[in-house]
């Protein structure tokens, strides 16, 4: 009951997608804990042999597509549970939450693939025009796949040369906030070929593209392009285009404004890495180089 009433009130306050995840935490947590057991009588000891028989795939018949559940995607739902459960501390249903120290930090393998500038130019040049758009959207302005299927021509401030990404009445961005993202010339470029010349027009700038067979499209448009696969790409994108802007230098605390991230840590922990530029910057650096000139031993004068 107390699950049903969380997910029930809390569905007009999350993204369809985190409701969703919400939703299934939920599943697993009624599958393990049944329907009849109290909230107050679930332990930490309960709690954690919940994470144990749900990283061991002893709850995957709870799922539609039965499958081995990777340490990350464990973490998400123990974090879903700690939060749901904090909502009934809130309610004074429980003193303490059971699962308060079982949503571990794992480490990020923060070897993700960079879009270069000779990928990004392959997979436009093998695209439709609303594909065309989308890409530049997610690699040159780092806005999220929905963001960018949602952005309208009113959004762009050609004066400023930056983009609104904001919520609407049909759809609402991951955190509910509203952001301003910088516009660089190639992208100025783009979106001024496409622009209908209506500068109140709220029609979205992407227009033609089926939602609905939106990845088998894109790996298409892969092969024809003659790329590899790689995992997660709009978001490798949109991590692309934040490792360009840290590479010019750009502060993190812009990068975690321009990006929509709530937190700081996901800016740092998950989007960026040391570049390329960032070794080469290095391996040409002669840190002693200050030393080593003061240290040069001065010739001797001949005294006779």
């Amino acid at each position: 009951m107390f699950l049903d009433n969380y997910l029930a009130a809390r569905k007009h306050e999350l993204a369809a997608g985190t409701h969703t995840l919400h939703k299934t935490t939920a599943n697993y947590l009624k599958a393990f804990f049944k329907a009849d057991l109290r909230i107050d009588q679930i332990t930490k000891q309960k709690a954690r042999q919940f994470k144990t028989d749900l990283a061991g795939g002893l709850l995957s018949y709870v799922s539609k597509r039965p499958q081995e559940l990777s340490q990350g995607t464990v973490d998400g739902h123990m974090r879903n549970a700690r939060t749901m459960f904090n909502f009934a501390i809130a309610d004074d249903m429980l003193p303490l939450n059971p699962f308060k120290h079982l949503c571990q930090t794992i480490l990020v393998d923060k070897e993700w693939h960079y879009i270069t500038a000779d990928d990004y130019n392959k997979l436009v040049n093998a695209s439709p025009a609303s594909w065309q758009l989308l890409f530049a959207l997610c690699r040159l302005a780092g806005l999220r796949r929905s963001e960018a299927l949602h952005l309208a021509w009113n959004n762009i401030d050609w004066e400023q040369n930056t983009i609104l990404v904001i919520s609407k009445e049909n759809w609402k961005t991951k955190t509910r906030r509203s952001r301003k993202v910088p516009m660089c010339p190639e992208l100025q470029s783009i979106l001024a070929a496409a622009d209908p010349g209506n500068p109140v027009v709220a029609e979205v700038i992407i227009e033609g593209l089926s939602r609905n067979n939106l990845w088998r499209d894109f790996h298409k448009i892969r092969e024809t392009a003659g790329i590899n696969e790689y995992k997660k790409p709009f978001q490798v994108m949109r991590k692309s285009c934040a490792q360009d802007w840290a590479d010019y230098n750009v502060p993190v605390n812009s990068l975690h404004i321009w990006m929509g991230h709530t937190k700081l840590e996901t800016t740092m922990n998950y989007y960026l890495k040391a570049s390329k530029l960032e070794y080469q910057r290095a391996a040409e650096t002669n840190f002693f180089k200050k030393e080593c000139a003061n240290s040069v031993q001065k010739p001797i004068k001949d005294s006779s």
